[in-house]
């Protein structure tokens, strides 16, 4: 009756560990940066969709409220430690937790500029929010979001 593992059967183990390893450790390097290129997309997409359409559309015309009384916290609820609101309530900001992604939502008549910049030497960023469909430089990339016009 066998009582403990060989040292083949050890070494077996080990090594297979080892390639589950090389194989999953790059496939959660950027998690992190994933995660908040995400939260950005995840806002712009809510916002250019029915969910800032829907707020500005019942603020405009269900409650009389003039397009440039509103301001971005009436269309949105921004949730989170890494978001920080101006204090005109007009703009909100997003800054990474490595600080090489910022994100500036500008409210304005009825319109939201979103501008984008990365500035990570290793353009992670920049490749994720490229694969997402969307722009990202050191210079700012501006997306605009028309909520009068749903475009």
């Amino acid at each position: 009756m066998r009582q403990a593992f060989t040292l083949i059967e050890l070494i077996f183990v080990i090594v297979i560990v080892g390639i589950l390893g090389a194989v999953a450790i790059p496939k959660f390097k950027y998690l992190k940066q994933n995660a908040e290129v995400s939260n950005i997309v995840a806002t712009i997409s809510d916002m250019n969709g029915s969910g800032g359409v829907g707020s500005y559309l019942n603020a405009t015309e269900l409650n009389d409220i003039n397009a440039t009384e509103l301001n971005i916290t009436n269309l949105y609820k921004f949730r989170g430690s890494k978001w920080s609101v101006g204090s005109s309530n007009k703009d909100v900001n997003y800054s990474s937790r490595d600080g090489y992604m910022k994100a500036e939502f500008k409210y304005g008549n009825g319109e939201i500029n979103v501008t984008l910049t990365c500035n990570d030497p290793d353009d992670i960023y920049k490749t994720i929010f490229k694969h997402k469909g969307y722009g990202c430089d050191s210079s700012g990339v501006v997306n605009e979001i028309n909520l009068r016009t749903q475009e």
